[in-house]
């Protein structure tokens, strides 16, 4: 399901859908939806029963990652999180206040981080029972990482063709 954070109808529809289970949160981009981001997402539901992810809007993305990010749009990374196995629901993240927002309406108590942030700097965190940092897996490309093998790929093969 994608819902309105701010949707007094949508939060009620999901907490009856969910019942009481172990509700976890995860946050992030989601840009280029790429394996790593199945893998952290499995491996976010395995500490909770209800899975939802707040996809960051594409405001905060270019404020953390530059005016060239996001590459996919808002509307399709939030219908490629729901059609993922591991998400039972999904919704657009538009400032870092909505983290605490969503901890507390959506009754969070399991919030997913991958190490960039210490619990102290979690709003909201005082309302959770965990915090549990799943790593990164530094096998598998970030979205920055195939960004930027697909521009030095792309510029290689344009140098080459000017030489010619």
């Amino acid at each position: 399901m994608i819902f309105h954070l701010h949707s007094h109808s949508d939060i009620a529809w999901l907490k009856r859908g969910c019942g009481i289970e172990r509700r976890g949160l995860a946050t992030g981009c989601f840009d280029l939806f790429h394996p790593l981001h199945v893998h952290y997402l499995e491996r976010c539901h395995a500490h909770c029963d209800v899975l939802i992810v707040g996809a960051d809007s594409d405001e905060l993305i270019q404020r953390a990652k530059g005016p060239q990010r996001p590459i996919v749009s808002l509307s399709d990374r939030l219908v490629m999180l729901n059609s993922c196995r591991w998400v039972d629901a999904a919704f657009t993240l538009y400032q870092v206040a909505d983290i605490e927002v969503a901890i507390r309406e959506l009754d969070i108590k399991v919030l997913f981080n991958n190490g960039q942030f210490t619990r102290e700097q979690i709003p909201g965190q005082e309302l959770l029972e965990e915090l549990v940092v799943i790593p990164d897996i530094t096998q598998v490309s970030s979205t920055s990482d195939l960004i930027d093998h697909i521009v030095g790929t792309t510029a290689a093969e344009a140098a080459a063709k000017t030489e010619t």
